[in-house]
């Protein structure tokens, strides 16, 4: 099995979105690298040709343009190689019924896009002190 290295598969399709993701991780001192895609249907080949090295955390948008991140999150959870990568999920939706289909499907934290910047660093926060 392929060890975990320290870099963050990004699945996000704005770039505003993932700019303000860069700068979370950035003032949360995050000194991996952020490999970033923007459709749902590269994650599962993007990670077989990087079969040597893990990503610490996928953060997943859940509307991508070309298939959902429920799909994705489904695919992940579903392939033998992939199914212990923890996925933080990252939407604008705020019904709790997300959330809870996320957890269903794997997911280990869903958090709430919002404009508010300093809860959304909070709730970032939490998530990379788990994984050290």
């Amino acid at each position: 099995m392929p060890k975990s290295e320290s870099y963050i598969l990004l699945v996000e399709d704005s770039r505003a979105d993932a700019r303000i993701i860069f700068e979370i991780l950035r003032n949360l001192n995050w000194k991996g690298e952020i490999e970033v895609l923007t459709n749902g249907s590269e994650v599962i080949p993007f990670l077989q040709k990087r079969a040597e090295r893990f990503p610490r955390l996928i953060i997943l948008d859940l509307l991508l343009p070309d298939i959902s991140g429920h799909a994705v999150l489904k695919s992940l959870k579903t392939h033998q190689n992939y199914k212990n990568i923890p996925v933080l999920v990252q939407s604008g939706y705020n019904f709790k019924n997300q959330a809870e289909k996320c957890f269903k499907l794997g997911a280990r934290w869903y958090i709430k896009k919002s404009f508010e910047l300093d809860l959304m660093e909070s709730e970032f926060e939490k998530v990379i002190k788990s994984l050290a």
